[in-house]
């Protein structure tokens, strides 16, 4: 998210809604820039999170805000409200990098994210490895399957089965999608596997 030049209206906002997502990150979930010289108006952002499970797959921060606004401009911009929300490992929750002001905002870790209570509420979240029933980690994204997300069914190990507020399991619901996805996954690995069995 870049802003815009154009003075925000007092009641604008971003609203994100998320419920039994499993996010396979290849960097930040939310990055926040107003740019180097004239700063540039930001809107607020107010997530909704529940069920999910967020997996990065590098080392950057979960929500990153940079540029010329003031730290505590930017920590007003964020609000979280999640609950039964399974971070995959996650070492770096919120890095805010401003070049205005002599005010240090450190690294937030998972700890400091729950003390954040003036703009992150967060109830029953986790922050451990989230063992999948496959090793995805070093496929490229565009040629993931359906069946690369699936978790180790034990819950003893994994947190994440069963640990939805629903008592079902975090992340995503595959009795829940378009069947017309599930239909193209399955079709796009059959025709591999003829390819493969061709050659």
């Amino acid at each position: 998210m870049q802003g815009s030049q154009k003075q925000a209206g007092e009641n604008e906002r971003i609203e994100l809604s998320l419920d039994h997502v499993t996010g396979l990150l290849g960097g930040h979930f939310l990055k926040v820039d107003s740019g180097d010289q004239l700063p540039r108006e930001l809107l607020p952002v107010h997530v909704y999170a529940r069920n999910n499970i967020f997996s990065p797959t590098t080392q950057e921060a979960f929500v990153s805000m940079s540029g010329t606004t003031p730290a505590t401009d930017f920590q007003r911009l964020l609000t979280w409200n999640g609950e039964r929300n399974f971070y995959d490992d996650v070492a770096t929750f919120w890095l805010i990098a401003s070049l205005k002001g002599a005010m240090e905002f450190e690294p937030v870790n998972f700890e400091r994210w729950n003390q954040l209570t003036s703009q992150i509420s967060e109830v029953g979240a986790q922050n451990d490895p989230v063992i999948w029933a496959q090793q995805w980690e070093e496929k490229p994204f565009d040629q993931l399957e359906l069946s690369d997300l699936a978790l180790i069914q034990d819950a003893s190990l994994n947190p994440a089965v069963s640990g939805a507020a629903d008592a079902t399991d975090a992340g995503v619901d595959f009795e829940r999608l378009p069947k017309f996805f599930i239909n193209e996954t399955e079709e796009t690995t059959d025709e591999t596997e003829e390819e493969t069995d061709e050659n």
